[in-house]
């Protein structure tokens, strides 16, 4: 994935839904490289006009992305890409007329370290926080 960042400048990252699990967590195995994880998951790729890389097809949210930086860590010898979305298509029943999306309606995962994966819930949303002025909730 790395090396196709690099050698592209794109990249799609996708919110899987709880029925994706154990699919998308073996694409975090290291196969050798021209081996796709579509290949060796039943994931199926998905395209979109005018974009030539492969989306998780029925993730509820998919972005485009753009390289744009990456920066090394030495502490754990990681790299943190940085990356402009450039496109975003999503499953329109999460959409608040405001156009946050509640993810929790689609069953959309969270990962807790490299193995975890759990279900956010919404509990809130709150108006933007002023100086001086009470938290209100948009929800209640």
């Amino acid at each position: 994935t790395y090396k196709n960042i690099k050698e592209t400048g794109f990249f799609t990252v996708n919110h899987i839904s709880s029925e994706m699990i154990a699919d998308a967590h073996h694409t975090s195995a290291s196969y050798d490289c021209g081996i796709s994880e579509f290949e060796k998951t039943s994931l199926k790729p998905e395209y979109k006009p005018e974009i030539n890389f492969p989306f998780v097809e029925n993730a509820p949210v998919q972005l485009f992305c753009k390289y744009l930086n990456e920066y090394h860590i030495k502490e754990n010898d990681t790299i943190h890409v940085i990356a402009s979305i450039e496109n975003i298509f999503y499953d329109e029943n999460l959409e608040y007329k405001d156009g946050w999306l509640q993810l929790d309606k689609a069953n959309v995962v969270a990962i807790n370290g490299l193995d975890g994966y759990c279900l956010p819930k919404l509990i809130d949303r709150f108006e933007y926080a002023r100086p001086d002025v009470a938290t209100k909730s948009f929800e209640k």
